[in-house]
């Protein structure tokens, strides 16, 4: 089984699936229509829910880096569109869950890669009262995060893990980041091995998994475990 990932490739990678015909392909983050192929897409509004409720349960504990007076939170996507705006609908609706009184203030960076212009949205967030600040924001992500580190307030990163990936390069910078919503990208090529083998996801076809597949949710990392604590982690 041959595996690629993200929207950049899947042109190239669909040709030469259609020109090695006898190989099996997985491709993630994306739908294809080539018989040899099975593509895996990812409920974000599943991974966006539990982020919002992280950040409003955050907010209702409180600490000292949560102004009691301000119930707000933030979102600051890449660009106004669909596939990031699965994840504003579910980080909405996992808000309003848990308290339908936080108001939530939304930005968009206009680019996946502008660094600078996501950290000054970001900033732009906190400075009008956003308690924590939830990032779909592909490349830019490192603007956010320094914009969170020089606020001094609370983060949630997306798709990656980004406190794990950043904490032996920059500890400072990683401090605030409550956690991550994640795809699971891993636990996906798994699944989708496992079915192709047993007969339950069957080549041409396309999936879309999420929490019930155990393919989206936070990540569970040692700042995780610090910053929150175990009541809002066991109501999460």
């Amino acid at each position: 089984l041959i595996v690629a990932s993200t929207w950049s490739v899947l042109e190239v990678f669909q040709e030469v699936a259609k020109d090695y015909p006898d190989n099996n392909y997985l491709f993630l983050d994306g739908e294809t229509a080539v018989d040899n192929m099975i593509g895996i897409s990812y409920k974000s509004n599943e991974t966006g829910f539990m982020a919002g409720c992280l950040a409003a349960l955050q907010v209702k504990a409180g600490s000292e880096k949560i102004d009691p007076s301000k119930k707000i939170v933030g979102f600051v996507g890449s660009v106004d569109a669909a596939n990031i705006n699965d994840f504003l609908v579910g980080y909405i609706e996992g808000v309003n869950y848990i308290d339908d009184t936080i108001k939530i203030i939304t930005s968009y960076v206009g680019s996946y890669e502008d660094v600078a212009t996501c950290m000054e949205m970001t900033t732009q967030l906190y400075n009008q009262g956003a308690q924590i600040v939830y990032a779909p924001c592909s490349q830019s992500m490192l603007g956010a995060v320094t914009a969170s580190s020089n606020s001094d307030k609370y983060f949630i990163a997306c798709d990656t893990d980004v406190y794990a990936g950043m904490i032996d390069a920059d500890p400072e910078i990683v401090r605030n980041i409550l956690s991550s919503s994640l795809k699971r990208v891993g636990d996906s090529i798994i699944l989708a091995a496992n079915g192709l083998w047993d007969g339950t996801m069957k080549l041409g076809e396309n999936y879309t998994l999420g929490l019930a597949e155990n393919t989206v949710g936070l990540a569970e990392n040692e700042n995780y475990q610090k910053l929150v604590s175990e009541e809002v982690r066991a109501e999460l």
